[in-house]
């Protein structure tokens, strides 16, 4: 699987709406979130995906600096499109993001708001749990972070 690592205004026009399709096809299709997906983060995120042989996007997740917390990466819009799910591309697309933490951003560590559902997920990637059970958008969440080693 070839994943594309891309800063905002690397990205093709037909990668953009591509990851923006799989977004709301995932979240707002699949979960029934009905939340603004334009928040303005992605302007300043790097993009982590993967494409089909078709220009769909399968895979995807954006990573950037946690605002309040120096050298602690932000992981979110973590997605595998459903005909995908359970070949292991989640985990490599894991991955791939805390590479990308450690060699170029040179993270710490690695944040995410993962849904509760997905908590069994990140734990096999290496995270963390470190909260109680909160509601984003009327879905179940908990923060879980990963110690990034040298």
């Amino acid at each position: 699987m070839d994943f594309k690592i891309k800063q905002f205004d690397e990205l093709t026009r037909d990668e953009l709406y591509a990851l923006f399709e799989a977004r709301t096809t995932v979240f707002a299709g699949e979960q029934g979130i009905n939340y603004p997906d334009a928040d303005g983060v992605d302007r300043y995120a790097t993009h982590i995906f993967a494409m089909d042989e078709s220009g769909k996007v399968i895979a995807n997740l954006r990573i950037y600096f946690k605002e309040d917390e120096e050298s602690v990466a932000h992981v979110g819009r973590c997605l595998v499109v459903k005909e995908f799910r359970g070949q292991g591309i989640g985990k490599e697309l894991m991955h791939k993001a805390a590479e990308y933490a450690r060699d170029v951003m040179h993270a710490r560590e690695i944040y995410v708001e993962a849904q509760k559902h997905a908590e069994e997920f990140y734990k096999a990637c290496g995270f963390k749990t470190v909260s109680g059970v909160y509601m984003i958008v009327e879905i179940p969440h908990v923060e879980m972070r990963y110690y990034i080693e040298d």
